[in-house]
């Protein structure tokens, strides 16, 4: 129940076509104020007890356990929503993927910016040619945000970008490069430059 923990259970209590369930978390002090806040819902340390209440699941655990929590509530049967970054591994997410598929589970990462209308409306204009031949891409991050103490820059800002890159233009890099340094804090980069390279010619690149 970090910021974007908080986030989605409000916006869950909120909707209109939907039910706030359950709520788990491992801090005894989080749960006692979820359940304050939201004495409608079951809060619980346990997942297993969430599994049995719920229809659906939203994942927004510390990011090393993305996959391992998704996978459990695919095991369960459960469609998840996994906030990004979706695994911190290309096997983990595979893994993760193929469960889904397998089970006929819907799987969802958290990438909220190719639903955003601005978005949406750009990718309109690259796919139908308004804007012209498109040569390359350039993302500037100007504001560092949270300094995590287990993810690196390209895992919490990274996976907006590179998403919404793959959106605009609708097709997958065939490079990818990415380079950063830890300047904050041992090993966990601050500061990471991506390179993608597409088939068709184009060139996305995101400082982060």
């Amino acid at each position: 129940d970090g910021a974007w923990g908080r986030n989605h259970v409000r916006t869950v209590a909120g909707l209109a076509e939907g039910e706030l369930t359950a709520v788990c978390d491992t801090d005894a002090t989080i749960r006692e104020r979820v359940s304050r806040q939201y004495p409608g819902a079951l809060v619980t340390a346990d997942l297993g007890a969430l599994l049995g209440a719920v229809d659906a699941v939203i994942v927004a655990s510390p990011a090393a356990t993305h996959a391992s929590v998704a996978r459990q509530v695919l095991e369960a049967g459960k469609p998840v929503l996994v906030e990004k970054p979706f695994a911190l591994t290309v096997r983990d997410a595979e893994a993760v993927a193929k469960q889904g598929a397998e089970r006929g589970i819907p799987v969802l990462a958290g990438h909220l910016l190719v639903y955003h209308p601005a978005v949406e409306r750009l990718r309109e204009m690259v796919q139908n040619g308004e804007l012209g031949k498109v040569f390359y891409l350039y993302g500037l991050r100007v504001n560092l945000g949270q300094v995590r103490k287990d993810e690196n820059a390209l895992w919490s800002f990274g996976p907006h970008d590179v998403s919404v890159a793959l959106y605009l233009l609708g097709e997958q890099p065939v490079r990818v490069a990415a380079q950063g340094k830890s300047y904050l804090q041992p090993a966990i980069e601050d500061v990471v430059f991506l390179t993608m390279e597409f088939a068709s010619g184009v060139l996305a690149h995101v400082q982060m």
